[in-house]
């Protein structure tokens, strides 16, 4: 699997910076660029969670191995391109996401449920925690 850019628009500061950006997502991680400069490159290893909401937004969270830490971050991008990262992101990570409402009328929610490892699903309609699978 090569790279997919999908444009949006960073809500919380990346490394000091909101506007407008790329989600760069790769085979084994989510990087945020923009048009000069990689903002920064996210394992998925280091992520703790997905979530999304209203078809129009998409956040993480990374954890303390991350790149700047622990930290929220929320970004707003088209209905369209979400279908598209939930595609990438389930192909990826094994998270799986309901299947959302309305999808092309731009009502209802999607988010991200159950992931790897199996054995840590939650209950919760709107995070999937994310890790890699146990070494054997």
């Amino acid at each position: 699997m090569t790279a997919s850019c999908i444009p949006a628009h960073a809500l919380t500061p990346v490394r000091d910076y909101k506007g407008p950006c790329t989600l760069v997502l790769s085979k084994r991680s989510i990087g945020v660029s923009t048009d000069n400069e990689n903002l920064g490159t996210w394992p998925f290893e280091c992520i703790r969670r997905f979530h999304s909401q209203d078809l129009n937004y998409f956040s993480f969270t990374s954890g303390r191995r991350g790149p700047y830490g622990v930290c929220d971050y929320t970004f707003k991008i088209k209905d369209e391109d979400l279908k598209k990262l939930q595609d990438i992101l389930s192909q990826c990570t094994g998270a799986k996401f309901d299947s959302p409402r309305g999808f092309r009328s731009g009502s209802g929610s999607s988010s991200l449920i159950d992931s790897t490892p199996r054995h840590m699903t939650l209950k919760s309609r709107s995070y999937s925690h994310v890790s890699t699978p146990p070494n054997t």
